[in-house]
């Protein structure tokens, strides 16, 4: 099996549980993939209304450790100056500090930005798989749910800039052999102004797509 297939049907998985277990989605509802550039699926609903999904798998490893989701940023960049890569890579070691982010964009060549620019999902679903667990009776680490115009709008995105490291993907650690580089937000479900974007009920979902 292809890394795709096995992509799409983890994705298919975790659309199962998310109407399953997320309390969002009423059994009438029908989740349909839609798989393309900006969103991985389309909720129908029975008068024929549709709105778009995106999911987001998050590493269990990683949130167990830290309790951050990643906010997907910048999806392949590359530096336009050496010097100012090795600085970025050995001295600030990965993390760029809020102050030094407007630095960092001028001194990359982005190839292509990340879902937290480019989805055009009505929601963003993120999902840490439970130890061991399958099928659609599996209590996930997390599940949350988001409005995606709110975690695209200028007010979230410049608080994350003012607030958050952005962190450029160590793909060494993980054995990715790629040339290109990829950063993300880091932050936990709990930040206050995340929350301000989580849809917990039903009629929040039945709005973002009015």
């Amino acid at each position: 099996m292809d890394h795709f297939s096995r992509y799409s049907r983890k994705e298919s998985h975790i659309l199962d549980i998310w109407k399953a277990k997320s309390g969002l989605i009423p059994h009438e509802w029908n989740i349909q993939k839609d798989n393309t550039p900006y969103h991985d699926a389309k909720v129908i609903l029975p008068d024929g209304t549709q709105f778009l999904v995106q999911v987001k798998e998050e590493e269990a490893r990683w949130y167990t450790i830290t309790g951050n989701i990643g906010l997907d940023y910048i999806s392949a960049f590359s530096f336009i100056d050496k010097a100012y890569e090795t600085n970025c890579l050995k001295t600030l070691n990965h993390w760029i500090p809020p102050k030094e982010i407007s630095t960092f964009l001028k001194k990359i060549k982005v190839e292509k930005y990340g879902k937290l620019k480019t989805c055009d999902a009505h929601v963003h679903v993120f999902y840490v798989g439970g130890k061991g667990a399958t099928g659609k009776t599996e209590l996930p680490l997390l599940l949350k749910t988001y409005c995606n115009k709110w975690l695209k709008s200028e007010a979230f995105i410049s608080y994350l800039k003012s607030k958050y490291r952005l962190r450029i993907n160590n793909k060494k650690a993980y054995n990715i052999d790629e040339s290109w580089h990829s950063a993300a937000f880091f932050l936990s479900p709990s930040d206050n102004m995340l929350r301000k974007g989580e849809i917990d009920t039903h009629e929040k979902t039945s709005e973002v797509h009015r």
